[in-house]
């Protein structure tokens, strides 16, 4: 009951304050981010720390901040490239520089991990958040900038299929998904949050956020979808990748031997327990919809 409370206390303060951040974007969102991004690795380290590893965070986290500042200006491929393979090339000139540590070696690919798990992946937040800037949406909230209705697509697309996957999991769920790695989790859950998720990205994308034959001002590769948004294609994708993030935090976690990430949030854990099946999700809807 005490922690019933916990999470509901959390999710009415937290969710209006995630609305505003979302919806004023720039610098605010930027800052939001950066904090997730932050606590996420302060919780990998912590939790790395246990089979005494670690992350390097002045080569290891710096790029991460950096990363997802530059995410926010435009021609930021190139400059994100110029990045990541400066934060390659520090990490591991710091791990030969604490070449005589015993866990130097260890250290160095686990920060690495960090920066590709976490950098590159939150920094597809800000992507996602600024696509389109120019281009604004008729939605059931009023008029709304179409990259905003792309990251909300997004986010109710992973939160149906968590949602669907706990309450069809827990009733129907008999078949163990992966029970080395998560003994609650069940292939009837999968299937029923992957049929919610569709149905949420459907529904919303259409019905609510204005997204249904949406054509994207400047078609790219995929010129011969002509340039139109498909929403079952989306929730298939978040449907598959949500889940996956899932899975590989508590792939983490169970390596490391903890239950949460952290506390951050009363009730919710950790940073990282938050974000971890949006971490998978947004990239992956990001690139499509870049593409397209």
């Amino acid at each position: 009951m005490a922690l019933l409370s916990k999470r509901l206390l959390t999710a009415i303060v937290g969710l209006p304050a995630v609305i505003a951040l979302v919806h004023a974007g720039g610098g605010v969102f930027l800052a939001a981010v950066i904090f997730l991004a932050a606590a996420s690795l302060w919780e990998l380290n912590k939790m790395a720390a246990r089979k005494n590893i670690g992350i390097y965070f002045l080569t290891g986290a710096a790029p991460v901040f950096i990363l997802c500042a530059a995410a926010c200006f435009p021609g930021r491929r190139p400059l994100a490239g110029f990045i990541a393979a400066l934060a390659v090339l520090s990490v591991l000139s710091e791990g030969v520089c604490r070449h005589k540590e015993d866990n130097s070696l260890q250290k160095s690919l686990f920060t690495l991990f960090a920066f590709c798990y976490i950098g590159i992946f939150s920094s597809q937040f800000i992507l996602l958040r600024n696509l389109w800037p120019e281009t604004a949406l008729d939605t059931f909230f009023g008029r709304m900038p179409a990259g905003e209705a792309a990251f909300w697509l997004t986010a109710a697309g992973v939160w149906a299929s968590d949602t669907c996957a706990y309450f069809v999991g827990t009733a129907f769920g008999r078949a163990k998904l992966c029970p080395a790695i998560s003994p609650n989790k069940s292939w009837e859950g999968a299937c029923g949050g992957f049929l919610g998720c569709v149905a949420a990205v459907c529904f919303l994308g259409g019905r609510v956020l204005g997204l249904e034959g949406f054509t994207v001002p400047a078609p790219g590769f995929l010129e011969f979808a002509g340039g139109k948004i498909n929403l079952p294609l989306i929730g298939v994708l978040i449907g598959v990748f949500a889940p996956l993030g899932d899975l590989v935090e508590s792939w983490l976690k169970r390596f490391f031997g903890v239950k949460d990430s952290g506390a951050l949030f009363p009730g919710h854990g950790g940073a990282l327990d938050r974000i971890d099946s949006l971490l998978f999700a947004a990239p992956v809807v990001c690139a499509y919809l870049s593409l397209l």
